[in-house]
């Protein structure tokens, strides 16, 4: 059996790109967990200098909270072999909660919320079919004192702006953090999810390691709700026999050449067609699917 196996990049991948193949090769698992069986292509390289500009303006940033502003951040003991702060596990993660810095912050906590534990019927019902959640990581959350104390959630994006999709993303960690909360008899009642989130990205200049985008969170949360309850179920990607490679429809424009799951010049696999992409096109026109932009010329 096919299982959507969402995180919360997939939904923002799906408001900024509205490709079906996008989703169906990174967002479906088997039985095992494992993309293989979508006969998952082999992926290009990513783009090694933009993932690594943004790993390491998050250690800059966590690094400057802690150091020049000298606030209480709780992470890992640990850091990686690129210099990043190890992410918290589960146990670190209940534990930082349970008696959080306040004020303060905690550094990529995971946010283990279950559908088929029930932890996310308020948000989704009639519960969804065939789905379950990936690991996802918060970067920062900001802790204000209150009574409860309540929650920030940060993401923090090496872009010069916040764009929609980015605080698309910050709300399905919001919504992952309050379903959490109200299912640990232990943290309910005792601290709040805010009403609203930021995005930290790249200071405009005059010093500004960065900026804040603060926003409310109530528009993306029913944006969530139409991707999963409505948008999900009409792709029927997840129907027995399904193959990812005749999707065919899937959202084209300049960018597409960076995807992994296709091949701008050469044969896609499997479906005899090479794929190009549309100079100019819209990247966020019709986020619901109805037409997208594409060009395809069979190949002999």
């Amino acid at each position: 059996m096919l299982r959507w196996h969402l995180t919360a990049t997939h939904a923002k991948d799906w408001f900024q790109y509205a490709c079906e193949r996008k989703l169906a090769f990174s967002a479906i698992r088997g039985d095992g967990g494992e993309a293989a069986a979508l006969c998952l292509p082999k992926a290009k390289p990513l783009d090694g200098v933009m993932l690594r500009f943004g790993r390491e303006f998050e250690v800059q940033v966590v690094d400057h909270l802690e150091g020049e502003v000298g606030a209480e951040v709780i992470h890992h003991e640990s850091r990686n072999g690129l210099g990043e702060w190890e992410k918290l596990d589960a146990e670190r993660t209940l534990a930082a909660l349970l008696k959080p810095p306040c004020p303060g912050y905690i550094h990529q906590a995971v946010l283990d919320a279950e559908v088929d534990a029930g932890d996310l019927d308020a948000w989704w019902m009639p519960r969804p079919d065939a789905m379950t959640l990936g690991r996802n990581y918060v970067d920062l959350i900001r802790i204000e004192p209150g009574n409860p104390p309540t929650a920030v959630v940060i993401d923090i994006k090496a872009s010069r702006v916040s764009r929609l999709f980015h605080q698309t993303q910050v709300a399905w960690y919001a919504m992952l953090l309050e379903a959490m909360i109200q299912r640990d008899p232990r943290l309910r009642g005792q601290l709040a999810v805010s009403a609203y989130g930021e995005i930290w990205h790249l200071g405009s200049g005059d010093g500004l390691l960065w900026e804040v985008d603060r926003f409310p969170l109530a528009p993306f949360r029913r944006q969530i709700r139409s991707f999963v309850g409505s948008v999900l179920p009409r792709l029927e990607l997840t129907r027995p026999g399904f193959d990812a490679w005749q999707v065919p429809r899937f959202h084209l424009y300049h960018k597409c050449e960076q995807c992994p799951y296709f091949s701008a010049d050469s044969t896609v696999d499997g479906s005899g067609y090479c794929w190009q992409s549309v100079e100019g096109a819209n990247p966020n026109a019709d986020h619901l699917g109805v037409d997208v932009v594409m060009s395809a010329r069979r190949v002999q």
